[in-house]
């Protein structure tokens, strides 16, 4: 489960030490810092591979979640409807993805992943919007009004 080849037949292994709940993005943007080869990024701080991951996943993430829907009866649709978010809220659910690994690397080394640290830094900036926040509260407000939970 923990191994993944490219098309040279070049093994690579992925260590999952860390498990526990949490949303499904976190692991699409771990592996594009920590496993997708990137030779340069450009001026937003993004994996040159990001993009064409995100897109991926989220075309997949709407075929299936529309196909599950339209299997549904009419009954069923009430109570088991699953909402398709935006591409936006993905893009959201991503940056404060990118951020947390950010700040989990923060104490382990950034292994080569130059690009987590300006990324997180264009996130802080979008939750701080130019305030000096001084409490947990304060960030926890913030990153509420810059992410808001509906959309992510």
């Amino acid at each position: 489960n923990n191994m993944v080849m490219d098309q040279n037949h070049i093994i690579a292994l992925c260590d999952f030490q860390y498990c526990g709940k949490s949303c499904s993005l976190k692991d699409l943007c771990y592996m594009i810092a920590c496993y997708c080869q990137e030779k340069h990024h450009d001026q937003h701080a993004k994996h040159s591979l990001e993009e064409i991951v995100l897109d991926t996943y989220y075309n997949e993430l709407v075929a299936l979640l529309t196909a599950r829907n339209q299997n549904k009866s009419s009954s069923e649709l009430e109570t088991e409807l699953v909402s398709i978010p935006t591409r936006n809220a993905l893009q959201d659910a991503a940056d404060l993805c990118f951020a947390d690994l950010c700040r989990w690397m923060a104490g382990w080394g950034y292994w080569g992943n130059d690009f987590l640290i300006p990324r997180t830094k264009l996130v802080l900036d979008k939750i701080e919007n130019g305030n000096e926040l001084r409490s947990e509260s304060e960030y926890r407000d913030a990153v509420y009004s810059a992410y808001p939970l509906e959309r992510v």
